[in-house]
Formats: C-alpha cells, structure tokens, sequence
C-alpha cells in the first residue's frame, strides 16, 4: 500500500508539473499573438501616417520658400 501512495504522489506531481507547463505555454502563445496584433496595428497605423507626413514636409517647404 505504501508503494501505491509513493506512486501516486509521482503521478501527481508529474501532473501538476505538466499543468504547469501547459499554463505557461499558453501564456506565452497569447502574449506572442499579441505582440503580433501590435505589430500589425502598428504597422497600419505607420502605413497611413507616411503620406500625411509627406503632404506636411511638402507644405512646410513651400511655407519657408514663401517667406
């Protein structure tokens, strides 16, 4: 009986030990299609941003050339 309980504490640290790690892989998917979501905005918002940065350079020169 004794063998028995010995072999049950291994089992269930052998399944905390994987729910653990399951936890974290979990974790750390979320995190990383996160970052990726970021990106992706980031990244869209930057795309839209570059002609508006454009028409307002070209605007500040034509501004110091009619001074």
């Amino acid at each position: 009986m004794a063998r028995i309980d010995r072999l049950q504490h291994t089992v269930d640290q052998t399944r905390d030990d994987i729910i653990v790690n399951f936890a974290t892989t979990d974790r750390v998917e979320r995190t990383a299609r996160g970052a990726v979501d970021d990106v992706l905005t980031t990244t869209e918002i930057m795309r839209v941003m570059q002609p508006q940065i454009m028409r307002l350079q070209s605007d500040v020169e034509q501004l110091k050339d009619a001074s």
